[in-house]
């Protein structure tokens, strides 16, 4: 029989290894985690709350799984889904550890990183998530605090599921029985063997209930000004997302407006100051990260990778360009024009407070995200006029001059839609993300300031190319009982 060996270890490793890397302050002073028992980890709310903040922390851990530069948490996984969508141009460059999903090498393989990387990440959070919930209810203290604590644990589970099939599987509304991804409701030990891969069906079924618990806990709750935690906006905003992937358009829209309603947008002058403060007005979840934190993470982060004047990867060549073809869309008075190189085009959308070193906050979920799902939801509903009215919400206040087309049953609206999401989250991780979703293959566009085919590698693929998809990670193909090679993701 074989055991589960490599989920087990990383649940042992991530339930030993807790730290508190990516918040300013921790809910409460601690002894290290490794030096608690088991048991009085989760004899009271004080002490589940150590767990939670370790998983707020490995949002922004590096090599955590792998040796390698690219491995910095969640920021990683959104690089990643951008490098492989359209719209972002990397550089041919010695130094760019992006290359590998940019040019599509990261799908032709089960056996390196690069592919493998999302899967434990991910599946490393579930399962603290799932310690957690098999935990919790016998913890002494508040209800309160209880709530919280359960309440993102659902959250962050309901999360990961949702990342893990965007990038192990084409779009749940493709179709619904396809293979999706093991589900594992809880935490791993020595004996089990693994699961089966349920149908997509089965994952965002348990998505929705995740879902649905955490917004329900959450608003009964603690609440928290650091925005690391999972806040009652934050959950919805999880669940606007996975109802926005299934083309639930009325859970899509309400779940929406609830999680922007106290987010408002932000004006035009701090669009351009750098996306590197949480305290930022739109921004829903991220982390604080502090001196030290910064420090240490050095050049394995998100700003070593985009950012070319901080002293990282980008500096020597490994820069983040907006395509051409896009670039060439936003109109002059558009204040979003304004974070790109006018010349070349690189990004300083992103940048950090003091070039001279990292410092900078991780950004995870903000409000704009929101007005664009709900008005996409709008239209899906035939509700025209309210559809319009929301994207001309957000994107004046981007550009004071902006008419929104007259929304209609074709598919212009939308299509103007996802232009505006392009252009709105561009380098937030929806590239690879948004292009599955809405079911148009890859189609890059090439010519001077937009892809080469002798680096992107890969330049058009439809819908279904099984190159599209990254592979499930031979290691766990090796020790899951339920898992063989005809499970595998096609070639």
């Amino acid at each position: 029989m074989k055991i589960n060996n490599k989920i087990y270890a990383i649940a042992l490793a991530a339930l030993l290894g807790i730290g508190f890397v990516g918040c300013k302050k921790s809910y409460l002073e601690t002894s290290p985690t490794d030096r608690i028992a088991g048991d009085d980890l989760f004899s009271t709310t004080g002490g589940a709350y150590t767990l939670l903040n370790g998983l707020h922390s490995y949002m922004n851990e590096s090599y955590m799984l792998y040796a390698t530069h690219a491995d910095f948490g969640a920021k990683a996984m959104d690089l990643f889904s951008d490098v492989m969508g359209t719209d972002m141009v990397c550089t041919s460059s010695g130094y760019d550890w992006m290359y590998y999903h940019y040019s599509y090498f990261a799908t032709g393989y089960s056996v390196y990183w690069m592919g493998n990387l999302p899967w434990y990440f991910y599946y490393k959070l579930i399962n603290n998530a799932n310690t957690i919930l098999d935990n919790i209810d016998a913890a002494k203290g508040p209800e309160e605090e209880k709530n919280d604590i359960k309440g993102q644990a659902y959250a962050y589970r309901a999360w990961a599921y949702l990342n893990l099939v965007q990038f192990y599987q084409f779009t749940y509304l493709q179709n619904k029985t396809a293979p999706g991804l093991p589900i594992y409701l809880h935490a791993t030990k020595p004996q089990d063997t693994g699961n089966p891969r349920g149908t997509l069906q089965q994952d965002f079924d348990l998505m929705l209930e995740d879902c649905e618990n955490a917004v329900t806990l959450l608003e009964d709750a603690v609440v928290h000004s650091e925005k690391s935690h999972i806040s009652a906006a934050t959950a919805h905003g999880i669940y606007a997302r996975v109802a926005l992937e299934m083309g639930l358009w009325e859970k899509a829209k309400r779940q929406a407006e609830l999680a922007a309603q106290d987010y408002p947008l932000m004006p035009p002058d701090t669009y351009t100051s750098g996306f590197n403060d949480a305290n930022n007005v739109e921004w829903m979840w991220g982390s604080s990260l502090s001196a030290e934190q910064y420090t240490a993470q050095s050049i394995i982060c998100f700003f070593s990778h985009v950012d070319q004047d901080c002293p990282g990867y980008a500096s020597v060549g490994a820069t983040r360009s907006i395509t051409k073809a896009l670039y060439d869309q936003i109109p002059d008075t558009d204040i979003r024009k304004q974070v790109f190189n006018a010349t070349s085009r690189i990004q300083e959308k992103f940048h950090v407070a003091d070039p001279t070193g990292f410092d900078a906050d991780n950004l995870f979920m903000r409000s704009s995200e929101m007005y664009l799902i709900q008005a996409e939801a709008e239209w899906a509903l035939g509700n025209y006029p309210a559809a319009k009215s929301v994207l001309e919400d957000l994107v004046t206040a981007r550009d004071p001059s902006y008419t929104a087309p007259a929304a209609t049953a074709d598919s212009s609206f939308v299509k103007e839609v996802w232009k505006q999401r392009r252009i709105e989250l561009w380098g937030e991780g929806f590239g690879y993300r948004d292009m599955k979703r809405q079911m148009h293959g890859l189609h890059r566009p090439t010519g001077a300031g937009n892809h080469s085919p002798g680096i992107a590698t890969l330049i058009n693929a439809e819908k279904n190319d099984p190159r599209l998809l990254l592979k499930i990670p031979q290691t766990e193909i090796d020790v899951n009982d339920a898992i063989g090679p005809d499970d595998q993701n096609p070639f």
